[in-house]
């Protein structure tokens, strides 16, 4: 069977304690849960006959943990770029969206609409 053929793959970090509880990450470092170690490892494994040159992260520590567990297999380098860090989320981040309803400001910001400030 041939390799397949892509310039670029885009690939978000497996799973962390605070996105199980739905809490903002941002660019808080939090690190992979075991439950998202095992889904970078299996990307890695599905990834495993797909040849890669370059792994690109984000300098999130979440980011960087699936990155690795691909790079293990390929034999590549990771390299982090800060272009590719989160989002600032200011004062949201490290809450929970349920904390976060209501919150005007958060809603000017998901809709784009000012409300004067």
């Amino acid at each position: 069977m041939a390799a397949a053929v892509c310039d670029l793959f885009v690939v978000r970090h497996g799973v962390t304690d605070w996105n199980e509880v739905g809490r903002v990450l941002g660019r808080t470092d939090v690190e992979l849960s075991a439950r998202g170690q095992a889904e970078a490892e299996a990307l890695a494994e599905a990834l495993r006959e797909i040849p890669l040159r370059a792994i690109m992260t984000s300098p999130q520590r979440r980011a960087q943990q699936t990155a690795e567990a691909i790079a293990r297999h390929h034999r590549v380098t990771v390299r982090a770029e800060s272009g590719l860090a989160e989002v600032w989320v200011r004062k949201w981040q490290g809450k929970t969206w349920n904390e976060l309803q209501g919150d005007p400001d958060l809603q000017a910001r998901m809709t784009g609409v000012s409300h004067g400030k």
